[in-house]
């Protein structure tokens, strides 16, 4: 894993443009990644047993209940983990006013 890593960086630093644009794309997915990770599978579970057929007997049921749960993540974490800093300020500001 470790080396994939360096061949990436390495690869991205020889193509300027491209290392740059990719920057952005991994930061930004990297911005997301705590809450894709904590609530992923509680979201498949939930949407997998509201479904009346199981999710396993049809493939396109399943990917579309993945996108689902994809897109729900993409927005808990542009609600909660990308704006952490402004709810830190607001938080600082609260604490500031009471002491």
């Amino acid at each position: 894993m470790a080396m994939q890593i360096v061949g990436a960086a390495l690869v991205l630093d020889a193509l300027p443009p491209l290392g740059a644009a990719a920057t952005r794309v991994i930061r930004w997915l990297a911005g997301g990644s705590f809450t894709l990770y904590l609530v992923h599978q509680p979201l498949l579970l939930l949407l997998a047993s509201a479904l009346i057929e199981p999710v396993e007997s049809r493939v396109t049921m399943a990917v579309a209940a993945t996108m689902a749960v994809l897109g729900v993540c993409t927005l808990l974490a542009e609600c909660a983990e990308r704006r952490k800093h402004v709810y830190a300020e607001m938080l600082r500001g609260k604490a500031q006013a009471i002491a």
